[in-house]
């Protein structure tokens, strides 16, 4: 990927229109959500109207795009903001407009955008501090190297922080070193990794007493 040309690899990589139809249909019929990321008026205006996903999910490099957040906010689905290489004072704007058009289903994504992050770049006290200074749902994009162990117990550590959401790559075969393969599981540890975090929700349970149980 390294030694070829940015847009003639992504061009490579990228599926038709046809596809992400075709796609959206499948995942219909298997009861996935889809949640997809445009990057221009275009691209969302064709995912509202062909793909129709239930969620959707704008870069920091839109942040400065006024028409675009207005449009998405106009939408009116829960819309997720990677925050990741974004200034404070960016996020605000971005919110703010939201709010302009009575949006409010937002979820911020921390994330350090490199991969795979470090775990001393990972902060995830941030989730707690963005959920209160904003008052939004927060989630975790997570990118530590899937070779390490880490992969599968760092991001269940965001639950008690107020994560709502994970964001997790995964490949059908690492050793395929496909697309973000640095930070993706393979299918048998998502599998595993997903099972980890609904134990971890249980476990976490409420903040308040309760009476006590028969055990």
């Amino acid at each position: 990927r390294e030694d070829l040309d940015v847009y003639k690899y992504l061009n490579d990589i990228n599926i038709s229109c046809e596809d992400w139809k075709e796609l959206a249909i499948i995942a219909k019929e298997i009861n996935i959500d889809l949640c997809v990321m445009p990057n221009d008026m275009q691209s969302l205006e064709f995912a509202e109207q062909e793909i129709n996903p239930k969620y959707y999910v704008v870069s920091p490099a839109c942040f400065a795009e006024d028409d675009m957040l207005e449009a998405l906010a106009k939408i009116g689905k829960k819309t997720f903001f990677r925050i990741g290489g974004s200034y404070l004072a960016e996020i605000e704007s971005a919110i703010q407009i939201f709010r302009k058009f009575n949006n409010n289903q937002i979820v911020l994504l921390h994330g350090f955008q490199n991969y795979p992050t470090n775990i001393e770049e990972t902060d995830l006290s941030l989730l707690k501090t963005l959920k209160d200074v904003f008052d939004v749902e927060v989630g975790l994009a997570d990118h530590i190297d899937g070779e390490s162990p880490l992969a599968k117990v760092i991001p269940i550590l965001s639950l008690p922080y107020g994560a709502t959401y994970i964001e997790k790559h995964i490949t059908l075969d690492r050793n395929k070193k496909s697309e973000d393969f640095e930070s993706a599981l393979n299918p048998k540890d998502f599998n595993e990794f997903v099972k980890n975090i609904r134990a971890s929700e249980i476990a976490i349970g409420s903040s308040s007493f309760k009476e006590l149980s028969n055990a």
